[in-house]
């Protein structure tokens, strides 16, 4: 009986998977999802006869918008959003270990970026993580709480009526523009400790 030709699965670097542990080591959720759509992992998983694995992935629709994260979930991987979450988990762990802060940690920016994506969002509690961040004063009704030295930058000539815009700061410092505006007593009691590890 002639054997039969079993191709390989190219995964990253051009690594070529011939079997079920490779495959997981190796996996790449961007080349499985191309596989999926065309046949091949299918095939292959036929081939080598993973029944279990091959009747999972026959269950899928490619129209299905939770498609990469159930692929995840056949072959026991993480999803890319579990994968960043764990990343920005470790980052965050660098600066507290408090459990609040820790299993809020999507409620948390690290540049001025993700502190877009909170306020468009409309979060109302945002963690401010070890950076200077300006604060747009238009987006009333935001308490940030600041993890490891974070620093507010306020844009105003003026000193701000922070309670009438429903606005609060907790373990944030002012940057030193704004600081300079305020009345002596009022930039004492908002940066606290936090001048003195500039």
């Amino acid at each position: 009986m002639t054997k039969k030709e079993r191709f390989p699965l190219k995964m990253a670097d051009g690594v070529e998977v011939r079997n079920i542990d490779d495959f997981k080591a190796n996996f790449d959720i961007d080349l499985v999802t191309q596989y999926f759509f065309d046949g091949r992992l299918l095939t292959w998983l036929e081939d080598r006869y993973y029944d279990e694995e091959a009747t999972e992935i026959k269950k899928l629709s490619p129209d299905d918008e939770l498609l990469e994260q159930k692929l995840c979930k056949i072959f026991d991987k993480e999803t890319p959003e579990e994968i960043a979450r764990r990343e920005r988990l470790n980052r965050l762990k660098k600066y507290t270990k408090d459990e609040n802060i820790l299993a809020n940690v999507d409620k948390v920016a690290f540049d001025q970026e993700e502190l877009a994506d909170l306020l468009d969002e409309d979060a109302k509690e945002i963690f401010l993580c070890e950076n200077r961040f300006v604060i747009p004063l238009r987006m009333k009704n935001k308490n940030y709480i600041g993890v490891g030295n974070a620093i507010a930058v306020i844009r105003s000539n003026e000193p701000v009526n922070f309670d009438k815009l429903n606005i609060t700061f907790k373990n944030v410092a002012f940057d030193d523009d704004y600081q300079k505006i305020l009345p002596k007593t009022t930039a004492k009691i908002k940066t606290k400790s936090k001048t003195k590890r500039r």
